[in-house]
């Protein structure tokens, strides 16, 4: 439990307001950085059982889509160092 909970409504509020000044388009949205830390915390290596609780997911299917995302990260790392490695 959060000391000082912050609403949704709020969060999307202020992404709205840094994303306009910083000059992002408008297909940055809180849920898509949700998204996108979910899926670079499990290419770190964090547990999906952990993230799992961490996001409030209790469907596994709802996990497996991130773990594929990382799985492809790291396909894609390692293709390319592969390809650095061959020069």
């Amino acid at each position: 439990m959060l000391v000082f909970p912050i609403k949704q409504r709020m969060v999307r509020l202020l992404c709205e307001k840094y994303r306009e000044i910083a000059g992002i388009p408008d297909q940055v949205t809180p849920s898509l950085l949700r998204h996108t830390s979910a899926v670079w915390q499990l290419v770190d290596g964090v547990d999906p059982e952990v993230l799992k609780i961490q996001l409030g997911h209790d469907r596994d299917d709802v996990m497996l889509h991130y773990i594929d995302r990382a799985r492809l990260l790291k396909e894609n790392e390692l293709r390319s160092w592969q390809q650095e490695s061959l020069l």
